[in-house]
């Protein structure tokens, strides 16, 4: 069973588009509205709201976009869907992508897949400057703290999930706000699920978007670190050490080593009005360089190390 989750937010002039797009493709369709100021529920047409597939929940309290998702997703769980699709409610998720992001997780090869509009250079001429930046700067971002190499667009909120990796999650260490998809990629790479990316074209109308750069950007680059350090000390160390352990270990304390090596005997020659030693300046840089090798080799088995299906 096939079940759509919609979270909703002053999205009424959307909605009922929204969900006339996509209704034929699923057997179930949950809207979440989540306390919206404008009723996003009381736009939604009559004959939608007596449809029996249809359920509409609405939050006491403003959860935020991932908040609103995991309530639909807990439903969903009950309902016994089998594949769980999200979709946002502002109509910029077409529903001719639908059948291509369901197809890795109905036949096997994954277990979680989201939208990716940087695919194709036509998708990213279309798309606002700011936002190529913006989104460039994230996936990199992603890309090292997730685990995930081979993923872009993290943000991208077009997403679907077989029920067995739904089940996986703890949904109570999940970001409740714009973080949401960013954090469902961390957690899915420490129950080793298999994530696909499926390229699609972006959309964009005249909606007004609720994210403001100056209070997510501090917030996403904290989560990121945390996301990042949760990762390496599980894979690398809680699940036992390994060769990528050795090298992350070995290539930090040599860097940093390094670094202090040649700090100190620079401050002791400049105290003392004397050159350097070329021989210890040559040491110092040989360790330094040696160690990033050691960091790249262990950025290597990382990136081998993303969770593939056998």
């Amino acid at each position: 069973m096939k079940c759509l989750v919609i979270p909703t937010y002053k999205s009424g002039r959307y909605i009922n588009d929204v969900i006339s797009d996509f209704i034929p493709k699923v057997d179930k369709i949950i809207i979440v509205e989540d306390k919206c100021p404008d009723a996003t529920h009381r736009d939604i047409n009559i004959e939608h709201v007596n449809n029996p597939d249809i359920y509409i929940l609405i939050n006491e309290r403003n959860l935020g976009v991932g908040g609103a998702t995991i309530c639909g997703i807990k439903l969903a769980l009950e309902l016994g869907a089998d594949i769980i699709i999200k979709v946002d409610s502002d109509r910029q998720m077409s529903p001719k992508y639908f059948d291509e992001l369901i197809s890795p997780i109905q036949s096997g090869i994954a277990d979680y897949t989201k939208g990716n509009r940087f695919a194709s250079y036509k998708s990213i001429e279309s798309m606002p400057r700011v936002r190529v930046f913006g989104n460039a700067v994230l996936t990199i971002l992603n890309k090292i703290s997730s685990g995930y190499w081979s993923i872009s667009d993290p943000c991208n909120g077009y997403i679907a999930m077989s029920r067995y990796s739904a089940k996986l999650i703890n949904y109570d260490k999940i970001s409740f706000r714009y973080f949401f998809e960013t954090d469902m990629l961390h957690f899915l790479y420490l129950e080793e699920c298999v994530v696909r990316d499926v390229s699609m074209e972006a959309i964009y109308g005249d909606e007004i978007s609720n994210i403001r750069l100056k209070s997510v950007i501090p917030e996403f680059l904290s989560l990121h670190t945390r996301n990042f350090l949760s990762r390496i000390w599980f894979k690398y160390f809680l699940e036992g050490l390994s060769v990528g352990s050795l090298l992350l270990i070995s290539g930090l304390l040599g860097t940093f080593g390094s670094i202090w090596y040649n700090l100190s005997h620079f401050s002791h020659s400049y105290n003392n009005g004397i050159e350097t030693p070329p021989g210890v300046i040559a040491m110092g840089l040989f360790t330094f360089g040696f160690s990033l090798i050691l960091i790249f080799l262990f950025v290597f088995i990382d990136i081998k190390n993303e969770p593939k299906k056998n």
